[in-house]
């Protein structure tokens, strides 16, 4: 008993001792010697590590969350404090004399005897070595998944453990946690602890814009392992004000993990040139494997020896042109320390052996794995006997199964068929990514619980689609989810899974019903359309479910954006309420939004804040067009030249949306696109000449030339927009012959005034006659083309009353012959009038066409010239030549043909329709 009480004593002597040396610590008064450790002896008893036996690393079972660190920062403090834990320091002023060096470091690294183990040989390496997380701390795993949705019998929950053991239905659904890098927790200390004090990682960037991290990372490298190049072509720890945007970015607390994010607002760090080369891989390298920054500040860097090896990676450069845009819409799809075989090999090897080199051969190995390619794949695949019809691809394979303890329950599975296609669920499948993440995440990874969540959603029948009803009338029992709180959003039970089901979602839209039967047949899945997902996507980031049903219901409720064609004003009134309040941009009054794209775009990336309502009053015809219509592709080129689109409000459109969704990825932080649209804001207005007449109530400018004579084939008038004379004209030697202010004649058309240089091809072949001044080629154009213009219209215009007339003849040999004329008759009326009409809708298409890119390349003959963009453009040059020839057409005579037989009457009504088409064809070839 004396013995007891005297060694429980000593324990309390020397836990006061070292309460003692916090407390110094805390306050600043501990003090260091130059040349030597402190406690050095401790030290070594803490942080030697065993020797390391081939092919099997002495490292802690899976689960185990200790492994070898650094030394406390109470036995050793370099000048800059963000090569410790960042987590569980406070920062520490450096010394005075920039020119103070550490003593050497005696710390040793483990035996290299033996080489490390590649991780390109999956089987050699097994799971035991896998760790989920950097310090990752065990998880409760409380998550609820959603019912099953079955055909004949209610749904049951998922199991949420490995019993199997069903949950309660009124049981709450915690909020799904990612699997991304955990917040390092701070180490365990004693009762005398550190205060609170700023965010670790902004302790890091700050003294490493401090320091010169070159010169002090030259003590720090291990002898046997390449340094990754000299001091002057290494770039560590880079820190530039181009990368502002990202520390108001959500990025800068997480990590980005498998989402697209903008490289202007997340760098990312490679491989730097040296370690390339040191392992005789190209340069660049076939593939580029990239971390976050928030992954490289918290992961790598308090390891100078692997942080060392990585250089910031460069952005794209903006063209040098002060007109185009000074930022990058590049994006990035995520970072590399996401995938589990990659978390794994730096946390595991590379880490432990103080060597690059296993992440380096995991990157020579994903040159050859290449990218997922989702649903159409074909080859062998890897399979799993406990779940059903799941099958992954090669890189997915690589990426997530192997080194993790859930490789030995894959196989390899070979397809008699080479050519037969099949889908990876793993690249496909957003459930499949999140459900193994956070199985493979827990203290104990649980496949049981894996293969049971995946085997209920594979079992589940695919989303109906966009306008389908989820469930066909008359089926048997089916289910579908919806809001907790209300009826808004219905999802079909693939859709759910998918996008819904384990995130923080899922406690807002996780009640499942059934549907009855005036459902069946009728109901439609709300996650259906691309944009839906979109929206649910965003909402999910922000936590905020407003920013997808408020779209969606404008989403079905709102007539679609006017585009370039605009709305007039007097026109509103009778357009419903929801279609009255229109937006602008606050600062801009000319930028214009409609009801629909403020509710299905801006709201969406939480923009709302930066247009307001037009609240002037109507003034009948005066034309709103909106500024952020969507193109019809929309993955239309994001150039800054807007002959690259298909009108130009399409390009500003997708412009401000991209500009809007940069603001909205840092962090909300629209500081850019406030620049950049202001840009937008001082050109002219879009022209929309192709579809609509301006009266003077718009407000816009018209500029030009009027010919002496109108009769001169040499000379001619233009009447054009400022935005076609901007593009056409400004800076050109014509500038000044064709900037006569002309908005006085256009208020002789009391229907208003159309641009002449409406088309793309106008806009070119004028700005080719300003540049070589030689405006009397264009003239000749522009004269052909009214010419050929008027000639359509007329034509149009006396078709119409002889299909009247053959109608009426239709209708009178209908009352007097038999049924099989009758038919007959009718037939041929119904052909007539779908030739009329395709013929007037062709009219827009040959307008489109004569919008087509210029690619040099000009086609023709003698008799005709060389100068059409098309074969087809140059054949219907020469037919319309031949046309001419022949002979003469006369005008409609109406009172000839009124009471002319039928025959001959749909003879001439053929005749006029095919001499229609060769001047429809002469139209699209010019």
């Amino acid at each position: 008993m004396d013995m007891f009480k005297k060694a429980r004593k000593q324990v309390k002597a020397a836990v006061k001792d070292v309460q003692q040396q916090v407390n110094q610590i805390a306050n600043g008064t501990h003090q260091q010697p130059t040349n030597t450790y402190s406690h050095e002896n401790t030290q070594q008893q803490h942080y030697q590590y065993p020797p390391q036996v081939p092919h099997q690393p002495q490292y802690p079972a899976y689960g185990q969350q200790a492994y070898p660190s650094p030394p406390p920062q109470h036995q050793y403090s370099p000048p800059a404090a963000g090569y410790g834990h960042p987590g569980s320091m406070q920062p520490i002023n450096p010394p005075q004399n920039p020119q103070y060096f550490p003593p050497p470091q005696t710390y040793q690294p483990p035996p290299t005897s033996s080489p490390a183990q590649s991780p390109g040989a999956p089987h050699q390496q097994q799971s035991p070595g896998y760790q989920p997380g950097y310090h990752q701390p065990p998880l409760q795993q409380t998550n609820q998944y959603p019912p099953y949705q079955g055909s004949s019998q209610p749904p049951t929950p998922l199991p949420t453990s490995a019993s199997g053991a069903p949950s309660s239905q009124d049981a709450p659904v915690p909020p799904y946690m990612p699997f991304q890098l955990p917040e390092i927790p701070t180490a365990t200390r004693p009762s005398q602890s550190y205060p609170p004090g700023p965010d670790p990682v902004q302790q890091l960037e700050s003294q490493y814009q401090k320091l010169d991290i070159r010169s002090v990372n030259q003590h720090h490298m291990p002898q046997n392992e390449p340094s990754g190049g000299s001091s002057n072509t290494t770039r560590v720890y880079q820190s530039s004000s181009t990368i502002s945007p990202s520390r108001a970015s959500p990025w800068k607390t997480k990590c980005s993990e498998f989402e697209e994010v903008l490289s202007d607002v997340v760098p990312f760090y490679e491989l730097n040139t040296a370690v390339l080369q040191s392992h005789s891989m190209p340069v660049p390298p076939a593939s580029i494997v990239l971390i976050c920054e928030y992954c490289f500040l918290t992961v790598l860097g308090p390891h100078p020896y692997l942080a060392n090896c990585f250089t910031l990676r460069p952005k794209d450069q903006p063209p040098a042109d002060k007109t185009h845009p000074q930022i990058s819409f590049e994006r990035i799809g995520g970072c590399a320390l996401a995938f589990p075989r990659i978390k794994s090999t730096v946390i595991n090897q590379c880490i432990p052996q103080r060597s690059i080199t296993p992440f380096v051969e995991y990157c020579r190995l994903d040159a050859d794995l290449g990218a997922c390619q989702g649903q159409s794949q074909t080859g062998d695949y890897y399979a799993c006997k406990a779940i059903d019809t799941l099958a992954f691809c090669r890189s997915c394979y690589e990426c997530f199964i192997v080194g993790t303890p859930f490789q030995k329950n894959f196989f390899k599975h070979h397809m008699p068929d080479a050519q037969m296609e099949w889908g990876c669920d793993l690249g496909y499948s957003g459930f499949c990514n999140r459900t193994l993440l956070a199985d493979l995440n827990k203290s104990r990874p649980d496949f049981t619980h894996f293969a049971a969540a995946m085997n209920k959603r594979l079992s589940l029948a695919p989303c109906a689609g966009e306008g389908n009803a989820m469930s066909p009338a008359g089926a048997g029992k089916s289910y579908a989810y919806r809001s907790v709180a209300d009826n808004s959003g219905v999802f079909c039970s693939s859709c759910f899974y998918e996008y819904v089901a384990g995130t923080p979602a899922e406690k807002s839209f996780g009640y499942v019903f059934e549907l009855e039967d005036s459902q069946k047949g009728t109901l439609c899945c709300d996650l259906a359309s691309p944009f839906s997902k979109y929206a649910m996507t965003t909402a999910r980031n922000a936590l905020d479910f407003s920013l997808w049903l408020d779209p969606i219901q404008a989403h079905h409720s709102l007539p679609l954006c006017p585009s370039i064609a605009g709305t007039n004003e007097a026109d509103m009134p009778s357009m419903g309420e929801n279609w009255q309040v229109w937006y602008h941009f606050k600062d801009h009054p000319t930028i214009e939004c409609c009801p629909r794209c403020y509710r299905t775009n801006v709201a969406v990336l939480e923009a709302k804040h930066l247009f307001v309502p037009i609240q002037r009053e109507l003034k009948p015809g005066m034309i709103r067009q909106c500024y952020l219509s969507p193109s019809k592709d929309m993955t239309a080129s994001e150039s800054w030249d807007p002959m690259e689109y298909e009108n130009t409000t399409f390009w500003r459109g997708n412009y401000i949306r991209n500009l809007l969704r940069y603001g909205h990825f840092a962090g909300n932080d629209f500081t850019v696109a406030i620049t950049e649209i202001k840009k937008i804001a001082a050109l002219p207005k879009p022209c929309g000449s192709e579809l609509r007449r301006f009266k003077p109530v718009n407000g816009r400018k018209w500029l030009g030339h009027v010919a002496t004579d109108p009769n001169d084939f040499k000379d001619a008038t233009l009447i054009i927009c400022e935005e076609c004379h901007l593009y056409s004209v400004k800076g050109t030697p014509l500038e000044s012959f064709l900037s006569n202010d002309l908005t006085h004649l256009t208020y002789d058309n009391p229907e208003g005034h159309r641009c002449s240089t409406w088309s793309k091809q106008c806009k070119r072949r004028l700005r080719t006659a300003c540049e070589t001044s030689n405006f009397a080629a264009y003239a000749q154009y522009h004269h052909k083309r009214e010419e050929v213009y008027a000639r359509i219209w007329k034509s149009i215009n006396e078709l119409k009353p002889l299909g009247e007339l053959v109608k009426g003849h239709t209708a009178r040999i209908n009352a007097e012959t038999q049924t099989n004329i009758q038919m007959g008759s009718i037939r041929l009326a119904q052909q007539m009038n779908a030739q009329q009409n395709a013929i007037i809708s062709g009219i827009g298409g040959s307008v489109a066409e004569a919008a087509a890119t210029d690619y040099g390349y000009r086609y023709g003959n003698s008799t005709v010239g060389m100068g059409y963009l098309t074969h087809n453009g140059a054949s219907a040059a020469m037919a319309h030549h031949n046309a001419a020839n022949s002979q003469y057409d006369p005008p409609l005579d109406l009172n000839v043909w009124r009471n002319a037989p039928l025959e001959q009457l749909t003879a001439e009504y053929q005749r006029r329709l095919d001499v229609q088409k060769q001047i429809q064809e002469e139209w699209k070839a010019i």
